[in-house]
């Protein structure tokens, strides 16, 4: 897994050269720069079977007499294939 720190974009086609054919990257990011990055890289490097996913964690909270779900720190999540 790649996540944080440096240019994901950078580290992501780093380790793409590494990945044996068959293989499957998986990174992280909460940034809307970095997943557009990133899917830039995906495309560039010939990602295949590409899948994002967005998980949502909350927080239970009271507002009035009504308890509301607060969305906490946004993720996304970007995988794919290396098949040649």
């Amino acid at each position: 897994m790649i996540e944080g720190g440096r240019s994901l974009k950078d580290m992501l086609k780093s380790a793409w050269s590494y990945l044996p054919t068959g293989g499957r990257i998986v990174v992280t990011t909460s940034t809307l720069q970095n997943l557009y990055g990133l899917s830039e890289a995906f495309a560039e490097l010939r990602v295949r079977n590409v899948e994002i996913v967005q998980p949502t964690i909350n927080r239970l909270e009271t507002r009035g007499n009504q308890q509301v779900f607060r969305a906490i720190n946004p993720m996304f999540i970007l995988s794919g294939e290396k098949l040649s």
